[in-house]
């Protein structure tokens, strides 16, 4: 007659535990993990924020590197002139962080537009009037310097592109201010 009887009442001991079971995450466990997370931002985005800008420097530096040799070896593989200068602001002024536009005698081979904040790319050799140009045997006319200097790097992260006479792109790395 009581032969079943305690394992009876052991499954309804555990059914009755399932049956209320907890499945969720309480106010102030939600509270502690946003606390946390909190905390841990704090102290994360302003280790990453040099990151950033070492990575900004690097991005701009492969971009205008590989745009001035693609330029070069257009040229060449044409045969003809292939120039690329800055962006014109709505004021007309060459501005580097606008962009650049490469170019042939007749067509706008490649155009850049908005690549960088204000300052950030600069050059006192090439401008609007004074484009890089490329001659057919890949020969840059004038020669000169490209900097890239993006605020916040750190290390040897503020870049000098120099352009020379036989058309070689040469990029020197500096100490950020």
């Amino acid at each position: 007659m009581y032969d079943g009887l305690p394992e009876l009442l052991e499954r309804t001991l555990i059914m009755r535990h399932f049956r209320y079971k907890q499945y969720g995450f309480t106010l102030f466990e939600l509270l502690v993990v946003m606390a946390i997370i909190g905390i841990t931002a704090t102290i994360v985005v302003p280790v990453l924020q040099p990151i950033s800008a070492n990575n900004e420097t690097t991005r701009l530096t492969e971009e205008l590197r590989l745009d001035l040799m693609y330029a070069r070896n257009t040229a060449i593989s044409q045969g003809e002139t292939i120039s690329i200068e800055p962006q014109a602001d709505a004021d007309a002024n060459p501005d580097w962080n606008l962009g650049w536009r490469i170019f042939s005698a007749t067509e706008d081979l490649r155009i850049k537009e908005g690549v960088a904040d204000a300052g950030v790319i600069t050059s006192n050799d090439f401008s609007i009037a004074t484009p890089i140009v490329f001659d057919s045997r890949g020969r840059a006319s004038p020669t000169g310097d490209i900097n890239i200097n993006v605020p916040g790097c750190t290390g040897d992260n503020r870049i000098t592109i120099t352009l020379n006479l036989v058309g070689q792109v040469i990029v020197t790395e500096a100490a950020c201010p």
